[in-house]
């Protein structure tokens, strides 16, 4: 929900400087855009993540499953081959694992302990950023384009772990081991094609279709395993350092784009 409330924030923000973009000194000053996307992540990288995940927790699963991505922003020309680019998206990823584990009985090797665990992992992730963008041939109906863009990604995330034992004091005990809303330092680089609706397509409140492939990297390495490790006793050292979570993806994105266009005020004649 906050992440919700974010994106209508910045659609309106952005709606208000779409209006304000006639104070720009270049000829394209009458001219942005307003665009929504719907996405979806092909790949997302927590190698090591799930490396320590399957070795010590004994999980099964090596990916999040990613839900489709949304997003609101804006394109204003700043010349007539480069503009800038205000954006925020959001999905949510989640993992749901159960299994049973066998460890041996650290006082009485001959009996073996057998666990049943359940993991919940879900996480949100908000992806905010600007973006300068290279169009070449920015007055045609059909345009390319590539940018690379810059920000902070406000990601939210949960882990709870339930564990049923066979044996007594066992020292794993489950529960929640992480539980917070984290900010982090983003890169983007990306490259996408505009199929204008109409040849006058500036002048068209509909504008085109986009489409847009995306590689975007977050620098969210996290403490994960910071309250879980208390029930190792501090035994394995991998526990004790931090870990990438989702931190770079490749997305392929639709969107559509609408225009905002003032003609430029007309001349009188003398």
């Amino acid at each position: 929900m906050r992440q919700i409330k974010l994106l209508t924030l910045v659609f309106f923000l952005l709606t208000f400087s779409d209006i304000s973009a006639g104070e720009s000194l270049y000829d394209t000053r009458n001219y942005s855009t307003v665009f929504i996307s719907a996405g979806y992540q092909l790949a997302t990288s927590s190698i090591d993540f799930f490396e320590i995940y399957k070795t010590v927790f004994g999980g099964t699963k090596w990916q999040f499953e990613n839900g489709i991505s949304l997003g609101i922003g804006t394109k204003m020309d700043l010349s007539d081959k480069f503009r800038i680019s205000f954006s925020a998206n959001f999905f949510q990823s989640k993992l749901i694992d159960s299994y049973k584990q066998v460890e041996r009985d650290p006082f009485d090797s001959s009996k073996v302990t057998i666990r049943s665990l359940s993991q919940n992992f879900q996480f949100e992730t908000a992806p905010v950023l600007v973006t300068i963008e290279l169009v070449p041939y920015n007055q045609s109906q059909f345009r390319t384009y590539s940018g690379i863009g810059f920000g902070y990604t406000f990601s939210s995330g949960q882990w709870e772990e339930k564990i049923v034992e066979t044996r007594l004091n066992d020292y794993r005990t489950g529960g929640i081991h992480y539980n917070e809303k984290t900010a982090h330092p983003t890169i983007r680089l990306l490259t996408g094609v505009e199929l204008g609706f109409d040849k006058r397509s500036k002048e068209s409140f509909l504008g085109s279709l986009i489409l847009e492939i995306r590689y975007t990297y977050i620098m969210r390495d996290i403490d994960i395993f910071r309250n879980v490790k208390k029930q190792f006793d501090g035994k394995i050292q991998a526990l004790n350092s931090s870990y990438g979570i989702i931190n770079g993806y490749l997305s392929i994105n639709l969107g559509i784009s609408f225009n905002f266009y003032k003609p430029p005020p007309k001349k009188n004649s003398k």
